[in-house]
């Protein structure tokens, strides 16, 4: 399956094949046939063509024309049911302005409740035992 790719063209052999590489790139990666190429090309000229990529290499297939400037932006246009159009409208409130009230403080709990720390756990030697059930070894 042809891949659209862009080459820039590095160099022209005496039997009208041109050396081509990635547009950027330092070392030429193939050849191209001068035939396909249009008129007036020279060294340094960035085309975009259609190639077949295989394992024996890239094939340049044919050359695409230049991507003209759009005269219109892109548009998705959206075909949908003839209704009425109802925005959706929404309203951010801040921090400030909930219905709460202000805070209070809370008696009930240890010290340890307002910075979100658990008590100490006691000891194992320090924990009341509990019972064993009768008959259990």
């Amino acid at each position: 399956m042809p891949r659209r790719i862009e080459l820039e063209l590095t160099s022209e052999r005496p039997d009208g094949t041109w050396t081509w590489g990635a547009a950027g790139a330092r070392e030429p990666r193939g050849e191209v046939e001068g035939s396909i190429l249009p008129g007036g090309v020279k060294v340094g000229d960035v085309l975009r063509v259609e190639a077949d990529v295989t394992l024996d290499g890239i094939t340049i297939l044919s050359v695409l024309p230049p991507k003209g400037d759009r005269t219109e932006p892109e548009r998705i246009e959206i075909l949908g049911p003839q209704r009425e159009f109802t925005p959706v409208t929404s309203t951010l409130v801040g921090k400030g302005d909930r219905d709460r009230g202000p805070r209070r403080e809370r008696r009930d709990r240890p010290d340890h409740a307002d910075r979100g720390e658990r008590p100490p756990r006691p000891r194992r030697e320090e924990r009341p035992r509990r019972p064993r059930p009768e008959g259990a070894a």
